[in-house]
C-alpha cells in the first residue's frame, strides 16, 4: 500500500496548490505574482511530502533508503553539466526545424515574452540587452543556469526527486529499469497537468501541452533514473533536475520563430534530443535486469566485466 499512499498524498498535496493558483487574480500586480509563485513552488514539494508520509507509514527510514546522500563521484559532474549540454543540443536541433532562424541579438526571445510581460518591461529588457557587453551576456547565459541549477533550483528539484527517483523508482525497480522508468515518467508527466493547463511551458497550447509534458517526462525519466543509480544519490538527480529547468531558456534564447510545441527543451526539439539520449543508454543498462526494492549505490565495474553493476544495501 506504500505506492497508492504515496500517489494519493503527492497528487492531493500538489493539485491542491495548483487549484489555489486559480483563485489568485491574474491582474499583473506584484502581490498576485508573488503569491502565485509561492503556490507553484509549494506544488513542487508534493512528491517529497508523499515519499515521507509513505515511508513513515510503513515504519521505514527516509534518508538512507531514498538516497539522500553526498557520496560524490564523477557522475555528479554529468548530473550538473549534462542538462546544459542537452539545452545546447536542443538549440541546434531547433535551428533545423522549418520556420526557425538564428537570433543572436535575442530579439526572437524577447518577442516570445510579448503578452507575458508588460510593454514597458519588454522595452526595458531590450534597452538593457543593447547596453550589455557581449562577454557579460555570454557569461550570464552560461553561468546563471549552472549556478541556479546547483543551488536554488536544486532545492526545488529535491522536492520532486525525493518522490520520483527516491521513492517511486525504487518501489517499482523490480519491474526492470525501462519499465520502472516508463511508469514513473507517465505519473510524473500527468502530475504536472494543473500547472500546464494554466500556461506553464506551453502558454500557446496549454491542453496539448499536457500530452507533450507527459512525453517529455517519459523520455527524461530514464536518464534521471540512470543518474540515480550511478551517483547513488537523489541529491545528484536534484541537481540535474534543477539545472535542466534552469537551462530551459537557453534552448530557445537565440531562436526566432517556431512555437512552444516545436522549439525548446519542452518542445519537439527537446523530445528528439532526449530520444537520442535514451538510445545511447540502451547498451549502458543492458543486462542490469530487475532491481530489488532496496536502495542502490553505484559500483565501478571490474576490468573485463560486461557492464556496470549494482550493490544492494
Amino acid at each position: 500500500m506504500r505506492v497508492p499512499l504515496f500517489l494519493a498524498v503527492t497528487f492531493g498535496f500538489s493539485w491542491s496548490f495548483g487549484a489555489a493558483v486559480l483563485l489568485i487574480p491574474a491582474d499583473g500586480s506584484v502581490g498576485a505574482m508573488v503569491v502565485r509563485t509561492l503556490l507553484m513552488v509549494a506544488f513542487m514539494f508534493g512528491p517529497m511530502v508523499g515519499a515521507i508520509v509513505a515511508q513513515r507509514a510503513a515504519g521505514q527510514a527516509i534518508f538512507k533508503p531514498l538516497g539522500v546522500a553526498m557520496s560524490l563521484n564523477w557522475w555528479w559532474l554529468v548530473a550538473w553539466f549534462g542538462p546544459f549540454a542537452f539545452a545546447v543540443l536542443t538549440l541546434v536541433v531547433g535551428l533545423l526545424l522549418p520556420g526557425v532562424a538564428w537570433s543572436p541579438d535575442l530579439s526572437g526571445f524577447l518577442d516570445r515574452l510579448s503578452g507575458t510581460v508588460s510593454d514597458a518591461q519588454l522595452e526595458e529588457g531590450r534597452r538593457q540587452l543593447a547596453a550589455m557587453p557581449p562577454l557579460l551576456l555570454w557569461l550570464l547565459v552560461i553561468g546563471q543556469p549552472l549556478v541556479a541549477g546547483v543551488s536554488i533550483n536544486a532545492v526545488a528539484g529535491f522536492g520532486e526527486e525525493l518522490g520520483w527517483r527516491g521513492f517511486l523508482f525504487r518501489a517499482w525497480a523490480p519491474f526492470g529499469f525501462w519499465k520502472a522508468s516508463l511508469l514513473v515518467g507517465v505519473i510524473w508527466g500527468v502530475w504536472h497537468a494543473p500547472v500546464i493547463v494554466q500556461g506553464h511551458n506551453y502558454a500557446q497550447h496549454p491542453y496539448i501541452g499536457v500530452v507533450m509534458m507527459t512525453a517529455l517526462c517519459v523520455l527524461a525519466a530514464p536518464p534521471f533514473a540512470w543518474l540515480r543509480l550511478r551517483t547513488g544519490s537523489v541529491i545528484a538527480v536534484s541537481v540535474a533536475h534543477g539545472t535542466f529547468n534552469a537551462c530551459g531558456s537557453l534552448s530557445i534564447m537565440f531562436l526566432r520563430g517556431g512555437n512552444d510545441l516545436l522549439v525548446g527543451g519542452a518542445g519537439l526539439a527537446g523530445l528528439l534530443v532526449l530520444l537520442l539520449v535514451n538510445l545511447a543508454l540502451i547498451p549502458a543498462v543492458r543486462g542490469l535486469g530487475t532491481f530489488p526494492d532496496a536502495s542502490v549505490e553505484p559500483v565501478v565495474p571490474r576490468a573485463g566485466a560486461a557492464g556496470p553493476g549494482l550493490r544492494m544495501r
